[in-house]
């Protein structure tokens, strides 16, 4: 796998950008300025081999195990919008080393399905967007380590009533992450949470289908849990996301012959109001921006299959 970076950037000294046509950049993958100190020009080839391999057992007819080892890579870059070309910055590709084991089996004469995972994650020069100052950047954030375990389960309880869950647990952090050239001064980062990467998550629905006549009545509940997570790399408190519990529901008329079908939902039903992403932008433009899970909600749908 290969990957082409080429980054060509003007500057305007005269709209706010100091003239610093005698400062170079402090890439070594950008050229000196030029054009009276109004261009530079950063440019890199990254190349890299990302193997993957995997073994599988059929130990039964019900039965599958597998193990897969892979490793993953994301080009280097540089930073498009410095807002001085001393902020001009080059960052390396990030590598991802990943091991995961799984069993998938077939039980109580194939009315149960249960599949299980364990995963583990090594980062290497992982990229992470930072803001220092008025200036937005991106940065190797050295090692980070993610593992954990991932369980799906589906049940046909009856001939009629069927249930479906999941359940998982993630652990996520940096082993390693110093940065000498911080805004402040130099820090260690080591002890943030990676963003977007809640411990627990976990979900269940039932399904329950009603005989009417020939057609079907068919009743739908949804449990669905994710724990509190940070939103940005930086672990900012006003881009700390609470736990949600969101609770959905819904009944349906299915026509003989699966030919229609008329429904009625309600969507986060308990009207839970929580983040779900952001952005800090905090010392850039002295504010966050943080977008919340929709509200309370309602469908009447309507389906026809054509067959």
């Amino acid at each position: 796998m290969c990957s082409r970076s080429l980054a060509n950037v003007d500057y305007d000294s005269g709209v706010g950008v100091l003239d610093e046509s005698n400062v170079t950049p402090p890439s070594k993958r950008c050229s000196d300025v030029y054009d009276s100190g109004t261009r530079y020009k950063c440019e890199d080839t990254w190349t890299d081999v990302s193997p993957r391999l995997g073994l599988t057992y059929q130990w039964s007819d019900d039965i599958f195990g597998y193990v897969v080892a892979s490793r993953g890579f994301r080009s280097g870059g540089f930073d498009g919008r410095p807002t001085a070309l001393s902020g001009i910055n080059d960052y390396k590709p990030e590598h991802l080393d990943s091991y995961e084991i799984g069993l998938k089996t077939l039980l109580a004469d194939r009315r149960v399905r249960l599949n299980t995972a364990v995963f583990y994650n090594k980062y290497d020069d992982k990229q992470v967007l930072l803001s220092f100052g008025t200036t937005v950047v991106t940065q190797n954030a050295a090692k980070a380590t993610i593992y954990g375990v991932e369980s799906e389960l589906e049940a046909a309880v009856t001939d009629r009533f069927t249930v479906r869950g999941s359940v998982g647990y993630t652990k996520g952090e940096y082993d390693k992450w110093f940065d000498p050239n911080a805004f402040g001064g130099p820090a260690d980062y080591s002890d943030r949470k990676l963003r977007n990467t809640p411990e627990w998550t976990a979900n269940l629905a039932g399904i329950y289908d009603m005989p009417a006549g020939a057609a079907t009545i068919r009743f739908l509940g949804n449990l669905s849990y994710v724990d509190d997570m940070y939103l940005d790399s930086e672990n900012a408190e006003i881009l700390h996301a609470d736990a949600r519990t969101l609770v959905d529901a819904g009944v349906f008329y299915i026509a003989p012959d699966d030919r229609w079908e008329l429904g009625l939902q309600g969507k986060n039903l308990t009207d839970e109001k929580e983040l779900v992403s952001g952005f800090n932008g905090l010392q850039f433009f002295g504010y966050a921006e943080g977008f919340y899970n929709p509200p309370r909600r309602y469908f009447v749908t309507l389906k026809y299959n054509s067959k």
